[in-house]
C-alpha cells in the first residue's frame, strides 16, 4: 500500500490534470497515507523560532530536523543499549549488545526512510504557476531557486539525498547481500530479518527494488522538473513497467497471493499514470475522458478490493472476516485461490463457517470425507488388481517349476 501511495503522491506532483472525480480519490489516498505526518505536524509550536521568522516558512526547519533525525536515532540507540548493558539482571553479553544495537538501528532507520525521502524530495518539488516561475509545492510562498531556496536545496537537500535517501538502502542491500548464503542463520535473522522477510531466498534483494522504485519516482520529479509533465509521466511509467516485468518473472514473495497483490498495485499505478498523460491534452474528446475515468476507477477498485481482502482476512472478528470474503469475491480472485483457502480451513477447522456458513461447513466436511472414501476405494481396487497380478505371476512360476 505504501508503494501505491508513493505513486499517487508522485502523480500529483507531476502536475497531471486529472478530472475532479479522480482527484478526490487520489487526495483521499494521499491523506490516509500521510496521516501520520499530519498528526505529528509541529507547525504551531515552531512559528516563533528565529529560523522560521527569518525564512518566513516552516519547511526549511522541518527539513533540517528530518535530516538530523537519523543521526539522533543512532545516538539514542547507543545510549539506550549502553545504559542497559551493565545491568546485571538483564545479563546482556557483548554479542547480544552488538546484535541488539544492529537490530534497533535497522528498524529505526528504515522506518523513517519514507519520511526522510519525502522531506528531501519536497525541497525540489517545484510547481510552475507562471511561465518560467516555479514555486515550492509544499509552500507556495517559497519561490524555487532564489538565494534562500538554493542554499537549503544544496546545503541540506543534497546531503539528505546522498546519505539517507540513497546511501541508507544501499548499505542495507550490501549487508543482506553479504549474508545471502546465511539468511536462515539465527543471528542473521535476528539482525536483518526486516530487510528480507517474506521473500524467497533467491529474491532476498526485492525490498531494495521497491525502495529503488520509490526513489526513482522522486528523482524523476526532481531532474525532469523543468520539462512538461508528459515527459516525467512517460519516464515514470516506463520505469514502473520494467520493474513490473521483472516482478512477474521473479515472483519474489514466498506467499503466492502477495505476488498478485504487488502485480495489481504496479499495474494500477501504470494505468493511472499512463491515463493521466491523456488528460494533459486540451482537445481530448469527452468520450475518451469518460472511458479513461472508468478504466482508471476500475483498475483502482481491482487493486483496492484485493488489498482490503488481505487486510481483513485473518481478523479475529467475524464481521471483518465477512468483509474480507466480500472484497475477495469481488476482487476476481481465481478458483485456485479459493480452493486453497478451503484446504487450509479444513486443516485447521478455522474459517469454514466464515467461508460457507454453518450448514455449508458440514457439507464441505462431508464432501471431503466422501472424496477420501472414493480415494480409499480406488486404492483398494488398484491394490486388489496388483495382488491379482502378483498371484498370477506366482501361479505361472509354480507351473513352470512343476514342468
Amino acid at each position: 500500500m505504501t508503494n501505491y501511495v508513493q505513486i499517487v503522491t508522485a502523480a500529483a506532483s507531476f502536475n497531471l490534470t486529472f478530472p475532479s472525480s479522480l482527484s478526490r480519490l487520489f487526495d483521499t489516498v494521499k491523506t490516509v497515507g500521510e496521516s501520520a505526518r499530519v498528526f505529528l505536524s509541529l507547525d504551531c509550536f515552531i512559528m516563533d523560532l528565529t529560523m522560521v521568522k527569518e525564512t518566513d516558512t516552516t519547511e526549511y526547519f522541518k527539513a533540517l530536523v528530518t535530516g538530523l533525525l537519523p543521526i539522533g536515532l543512532i545516538i539514542l540507540v547507543f545510549i539506550v543499549w549502553g545504559v542497559l548493558k551493565p545491568m546485571p539482571c538483564l545479563k546482556i553479553t557483548w554479542n547480544n549488545f552488538k546484535n541488539n544495537v544492529i537490530l534497533s538501528l535497522v528498524v529505526c532507520l528504515f522506518m523513517i526512510h519514507p519520511s526522510v525521502t519525502g522531506m528531501a524530495a519536497g525541497l525540489y518539488n517545484c510547481y510552475e504557476i507562471d511561465d518560467g516561475d516555479f514555486w515550492l509545492y509544499k509552500d507556495l510562498n517559497i519561490k524555487c531557486w532564489d538565494n534562500t531556496h538554493k542554499t537549503y536545496a544544496i546545503a541540506l537537500g543534497v546531503p539528505m539525498m546522498i546519505l539517507w535517501v540513497i546511501g541508507l538502502p544501499f548499505i542495507g542491500f550490501l549487508l543482506v547481500r553479504h549474508n545471502k548464503t546465511k539468511l536462515e542463520d539465527v543471528n542473521v535473522i535476528y539482525k536483518y530479518r526486516i530487510l528480507y522477510q517474506g521473500y524467497r531466498t533467491e529474491a532476498y534483494y526485492w525490498e531494495f527494488v521497491n525502495v529503488f522504485r520509490k526513489v526513482a519516482m522522486v528523482m524523476i520529479n526532481i531532474f525532469l522538473s523543468i520539462y512538461p509533465p508528459i515527459y516525467k509521466t512517460f519516464v515514470a511509467t516506463l520505469t514502473l513497467a520494467i520493474i513490473l516485468r521483472q516482478q512477474e518473472q521473479i515472483k519474489p514473495y514466498k506467499i503466492k497471493i502477495m505476488n498478485e497483490v504487488e502485480f495489481r498495485e504496479s499495474t494500477t499505478s501504470i494505468i493511472t499514470l499512463f491515463g493521466g498523460m491523456f488528460f494533459i491534452l486540451d482537445d481530448l474528446p469527452q468520450i475518451i475522458k469518460i472511458t479513461l475515468v472508468i478504466v482508471i476507477f476500475a483498475a483502482n477498485i481491482w487493486f483496492f478490493t484485493l488489498w482490503l481482502h488481505m487486510f481483513f482476512r485473518d481478523s479475529r472478528f467475524a464481521t471483518l472476516r465477512f468483509l474480507a470474503l466480500f472484497f475477495g469475491k469481488i476482487s476476481l480472485l481465481g478458483k485456485e485461490y479459493w480452493e486453497k483457502e478451503v484446504v487450509q480451513s479444513l486443516k485447521t477447522d478455522k474459517g469454514l463457517t466464515f467461508l460457507f456458513g454453518k450448514d455449508g461447513k458440514e457439507d464441505v466436511k462431508l464432501a471431503n470425507i466422501d472424496d477420501m472414501k472414493e480415494k480409499d476405494a480406488s486404492d483398494n481396487i488398484i491394490g486388489s488388481s496388483d495382488n491379482a497380478v502378483k498371484g498370477g505371476e506366482k501361479y505361472n512360476d509354480s507351473s513352470n517349476s512343476a514342468d
